[in-house]
């Protein structure tokens, strides 16, 4: 009989065309991808980065330590790289450990953009210098994981569209917090020193806090990939014994 196919070259009975429309429209009727979506823009954190030099002003800090805090963002983020092998080998032993980690980094994201706001005071530098870091840790080992799961419930959107929706959110969100941002600043009487983003940095706690809900009480991972996968190989384990087993007929 033919050499059936590997599962890492899928037989063309196996792939599936899909239309890139009818793609978008099922990402955005689906709540599971919708929640996805939300905690990405939350994690990518942009409008954070970008306040940063303005809300140490504000509070009697100056440009040198505003690049402090980028640089230890930028080194928290880092973290993407050490928890994607160790997510790898996990997720052989279980395959829903991404959606834990992902629970698990979200959470600590909310803690400490909650410290965040907490410690946003003169004085304080060491404090803001270390929930920066956490942050940039934090957020961005989430990020990973984001991705794989959507591209996991979008399926079988490519990746490539999946991924590109994500960055597109991502963008438009940060843009449209840093204009929020700016209407919502707090009067502060001249000559004194404040913090005019503070009510702004609690609704991003009370986000950070949804998603984490979202994600913890309503989000169902759905591995339709992985599933599909597997199904694979299991056809493919099926063909190589049924091949064996003719062979072994025909022999005697």
């Amino acid at each position: 009989p033919p050499t059936p196919p590997s599962a890492e070259e899928p037989s063309a009975e196996r792939t599936i065309r899909v239309d890139t429309w009818g793609a978008l429209k099922a990402m955005v009727m689906d709540y599971n991808v919708l929640i996805l979506l939300f905690c990405f823009a939350l994690d990518g954190y942009g409008f954070g980065l970008i306040l940063v030099t303005s809300v140490l002003q504000d509070i009697g800090y100056g440009q040198h330590e505003a690049n402090l805090v980028m640089a230890a963002a930028c080194i928290g983020s880092m973290s993407a790289m050490v928890i994607a092998p160790i997510a790898d080998h996990l997720k052989q032993r279980d395959e829903r450990w991404p959606v834990w980690l992902m629970q698990i980094c979200q959470g600590l994201s909310f803690f400490c953009t909650l410290g965040l706001s907490l410690v946003l005071q003169p004085g304080m530098f060491t404090w803001i210098l270390l929930c920066f870091f956490l942050i940039g840790v934090t957020t961005s080992a989430a990020a990973p994981f984001l991705l794989e799961l959507i591209a996991e419930v979008t399926y079988p959107a490519p990746e490539s569209l999946s991924a590109g929706v994500s960055l597109t959110v991502f963008g438009l969100a940060t843009f449209g917090f840093v204009q929020l941002s700016q209407v919502m600043k707090d009067p502060i009487p001249k000559g004194q020193m404040g913090n005019e983003y503070n009510t702004f940095f609690w609704l991003q706690n009370l986000l950070f806090f949804l998603s984490v809900v979202l994600l913890t009480f309503v989000f169902k991972a759905n591995l339709k990939r992985t599933d599909v996968n597997h199904a694979a190989k299991d056809d493919e384990e099926h063909d190589l014994l049924r091949g064996g087993s003719g062979k072994f007929k025909e022999t005697f």
